[in-house]
This record gives C-alpha cells, structure tokens and sequence, in this order.
C-alpha cells in the first residue's frame, strides 16, 4: 500500500507540473484540446514544444506532423 501512494503522488505531481508548464508556456493549448493529458495533445507538445514553432508553420505541415 505504501508503495503506492508514493506512486500516486508521483503521477499527480507530474500531471501538476505538466499543467503548469502548459499554463505559462502554452496557454492557448487548452483552446485546442480538452484534456491535455490525452494523445492529441502529448502528440502536438513533442512535435511542437512551443507556440512560436507551430506559428512558423502551415496547416497541412502540421496535420502531417500529426499524422506520423
């Protein structure tokens, strides 16, 4: 049972920090995506880790980059 509750509290705090960065570094992420946890999102942070990449970028570059 110890063992996991450290768990537990491990994966809260990353959800936490994981939010919290999005908030500071990617607010209009919430805009597009409901859940940020979820595999459209996680996709789009490691493929476009910042707003200003994904700005640069046409539609269909993106959808592509979605795609692989």
């Amino acid at each position: 049972m110890s063992n996991r509750d450290v768990v537990v509290k491990r994966i809260v705090s990353s959800i936490n920090q994981l939010n919290r960065w999005i908030d500071i570094v990617f607010p209009e992420l919430r805009q597009v995506f409901k859940d940020i946890k979820g595999k459209g999102a996680i996709a789009t942070l490691r493929l476009f880790p910042s707003p200003i990449e994904m700005a640069t970028m046409q539609p269909h570059e993106v959808i592509t980059g979605w795609k692989s």
